[in-house]
């Protein structure tokens, strides 16, 4: 990381006549040259050029444009294309069974003559090279035109020294009986000084039989990767830290006319990636502010060391000298020598002072029980001071249900008010659709900056589409990462944004399994574990210390001045089996112990110590946090949890891949499994039947151990009705979508207990037509 500041030089310059803005500002919605009277709305007046515009002072962040048209990407270059061929055979290191023979047909029906394939077979993993030496720099992108029989993942590597050192990441290819293009990008081949030894490709297991009909190395212009200079921002990030950015190019600036209030700051951040670096280019951004008296230029000199890791360089350009003026900004980026340069620019903002700008904490702690918070009862399973003290300056619940045994779809309902049963997403590796409307984006269409921290690399935006609506999303590049980087992180946003509203969420993954909380909240490693009692207190123990790791972590941030007088809210996606039901370590199913969750909220004036005994559910958290901020008029569904006494009402929950759906009311809780599956991934974890049907009296027996189904049948056939009645109200909502995941992520996810399979979301939650002895009971 450098530690170097960066480079500014500030020159101010005499009156400015010229404005950038004057081609696209000249004339009015009246006509060219001054308006006539009248023709002006109230509110609005004109520029020194007779443009019509807003006379509101700016403060939030700008709309940037492109300074200038930019120029159309150049059309693609094919440096090289080989083909398999008898006479030149250039194909080598092919595994498994492999045969030339005729291409198979077109998309007309015709078998190209004269032509062959090199036809892939087996089972397992298929692979092949392309010989060198290959000069590296004449190209950016491996296109293979392929037909794959059935859906796979391909991996596109380059070989030097008899080993791969760059590859393409694993990239999906559908199932087709039509030829596909398959592309792997190579940004960094530009930088190489020797020739590479092959290109090596490999395509994953149950592929089918695959024939291979050219390999063509491509140069794509890099003005085409990223978009235009003017475009809407997106998520664009650098070592797993995503801003809504744009960007500005050497050729291509961007900026804003707008009318500067008095005090005002323009802050922003900025970074070149890795892979857009060039030697020996000294990238500098420079800032210029011009008024029709008056200009400033501020540069920025960016990392260009290939050495270095990305980082985004947080920066502000005081505006006092332009209070009340109109102002024209520009962003541009100097680089020396001939190669082009792209740089990403964070969306710039005007911020004015603000004394007391409001805040709003969302905090979930994954995997984390109810019973696991030392308020929580008389007899406490563990230390959590932090988290004690926040309820007894707030409210806690103690009945607060989660909709979901599993991460993403139990954040989704979070942060959108919007349940499982209508989302469709109940697994780990499918998404929020973009058309969906989340709590970031309630915040943020009101004054609010957004940002999102989370510890595992699946809730990350391109795999659970949780990012819409955040101004910065942070997912570690590894499977997780600890809540002591998460707060560090947070804590570093918070200081650049002191005086702009902020909505936070944090999410921590420390109690989630494996449990491997740091000295000095590590449990003694032991090995002379006799029974499986033993082995349960064990891993009781380390999970124990993982939820007061957390707490630990979560004072320092607890204390920060203006989170301690803000709105905060302390939650958990789900909890965790720890031994209960033949479940070991791992949050399968739907009882009390996988569905019971904490719930803390404290907010400026909040009554403390307060214990809400009422069954609450944690995607009520949205709209009660909107209504805290005085945004009661925000459309959001749901209903506020601290808005009075409610009725009781029933809550309910779907588990992993619709495996089974349960219904929590009054005293009861009943669980009707909809797919005979096993109860856990454990070798010795119990199957549930199809329509095997289980109930509990929570009042008396909290943690499920005694099924009173067959005791307790008329019971159990209101509530299987209530539940059934409820499935079958799911409303078409459109918002599962598949993500990019690659076979890397889905071993992640396996690793830590996720079978990571994605399920069809299509059709009734329930189909209970049938002649069984479980439907059978309750005729």
């Amino acid at each position: 990381m450098d530690a170097r500041p960066p480079q500014r030089h500030r020159t101010a310059h005499p009156s400015a006549p010229f404005s950038i803005w004057a081609v696209v500002l000249v004339g009015t919605v009246c006509g060219c040259g001054d308006p006539p009277p009248g023709c002006v709305d109230a509110g609005a007046s004109t520029s020194e050029h007779g443009a019509r515009v807003n006379a509101t002072p700016k403060v939030g962040p700008l709309t940037l444009t492109a300074l200038a048209a930019p120029p159309a990407p150049e059309p693609d270059r094919i440096v090289a294309r080989f083909v398999p061929s008898r006479e030149e055979p250039l194909w080598t290191n092919v595994s498994g069974r492999c045969e030339l023979a005729a291409l198979p047909p077109d998309a007309h029906g015709v078998v190209p003559k004269g032509s062959e394939g090199l036809y892939l077979h087996g089972s397992m993993e298929k692979s092949f090279e392309i010989p060198g030496p290959i000069d590296s720099t004449t190209f950016n992108q491996v296109v293979a035109n392929v037909w794959i029989q059935s859906k796979s993942r391909m991996r596109m590597l380059l070989v030097r020294d008899g080993a791969p050192f760059q590859g393409s990441g694993q990239i999906d290819v559908s199932s087709s009986s039509l030829p596909q293009r398959i592309v792997g990008d190579f940004a960094l081949t530009r930088f190489h000084k020797r020739p590479i030894d092959a290109i090596q490709f490999k395509v994953g297991a149950h592929a089918g039989p695959v024939c291979i009909e050219s390999v063509e190395l491509l140069w794509k212009d890099v003005r085409s990767w990223f978009p235009l200079p003017g475009s809407p921002p997106e998520l664009l990030g650098v070592e797993g830290e995503e801003r809504m950015a744009s960007v500005v190019s050497d050729e291509i600036g961007v900026g804003e006319r707008f009318l500067c209030p008095e005090n005002g700051t323009l802050a922003f951040s900025c970074t070149l990636p890795e892979n857009l670096r060039f030697p020996g280019q000294a990238p500098t951004l420079v800032v210029t502010v011009r008024s029709a008296s008056y200009s400033s230029e501020t540069r920025i000199r960016l990392e260009s060391d290939l050495r270095r890791p990305a980082r985004w360089l947080d920066e502000e350009v005081p505006l006092e000298a332009w209070g009340g003026e109109w102002v024209d900004l520009s962003f541009e980026l100097k680089v020396k020598g001939p190669h082009e340069a792209f740089a990403l620019l964070e969306t710039p903002r005007i911020v004015t002072p603000a004394d007391q700008p409001p805040t709003v904490l969302l905090i979930t702690s994954d995997t984390h029980r109810a019973d696991h918070i030392g308020i929580a009862g008389a007899n406490p399973l563990v230390r959590t001071p932090n988290i004690n003290a926040l309820a007894k300056g707030g409210i806690l619940f103690e009945h607060c249900y989660s909709t979901s045994n599993i991460t993403i779809p139990s954040h989704v309902a979070i942060l959108t008010g919007r349940h499982p049963r209508d989302t469709r997403i109940v697994d780990n590796v499918t998404s929020l659709a973009r058309s969906a409307s989340t709590l970031a984006e309630a915040f943020g269409a009101n004054g609010y900056r957004t940002f999102a921290a989370v510890s595992t690399h699946h809730l990350g935006d391109a795999l659970s589409g949780l990012g819409q609506g955040f101004d910065r999303m942070a997912a570690p590049r590894a499977n997780e990462r600890s809540a002591h980087a998460t707060r560090e992180l947070a804590e570093r946003w918070l200081l650049d944004s002191q005086r702009e509203p902020v909505f936070l969420w944090l999410h921590f993954f420390d109690a989630h399994y494996p449990y491997e909380a740091p000295a000095p909240f590590d449990a003694e490693l032991r090995e002379d574990i006799a029974d499986t009692q033993e082995m349960m207190d064990y891993e009781q123990e380390r999970y124990r210390g993982e939820v007061s790791y957390l707490d630990t972590e979560l004072g320092p941030l607890l204390r920060v001045k203006r989170i301690r007088e803000g709105i905060i809210a302390l939650t958990s996606d789900h909890g965790e089996c720890l031994g209960q039901h033949s479940i070991f370590f791992e949050h399968a199913e739907l009882y009390t112990d996988t569905l019971h969750v904490p719930l803390i909220l404290s907010w400026p004036g909040c009554p403390p110590a307060v214990r809400v005994s009422e069954r609450v559910q944690n995607s009520d958290l949205g709209r009660t946090l909107l209504d805290l901020a005085g945004l009661e008029r925000e459309a959001f569904p749901g209903r506020s949890l601290v808005a009075g006494k409610r009725s009781p009402e029933p809550n309910f929950a779907i588990s992993y891949a619709g495996h089974s759906a349960s219904v929590t009311f009054d005293r009861w809780h009943l669980i009707l499994h909809l797919q005979t599956h096993s109860a856990g991934n454990g070798d010795y974890s119990p199957t549930r039947q199809r329509h095997e049907t289980e109930l509990y009296d929570i009042g008396e027996d909290h943690g499920c151990e005694v099924n009173l189904i067959d005791s307790e049948t008329a019971v159990g056939g209101r509530l299987r009705s209530l539940l059934l009645g409820w499935l079958s109200g799911a409303e078409e909502t459109d918002l599962a979508t598949d993500s990019d995941i690659s076979d890397d992520a889905l071993e992640a996810l396996r690793g830590i207990g996720y079978a990571g399979l994605k399920t069809e979301r299509s059709g009734e939650w329930a189909e209970l037509d049938c002649d069984c002895e479980w439907c059978g009971k309750f005729e």
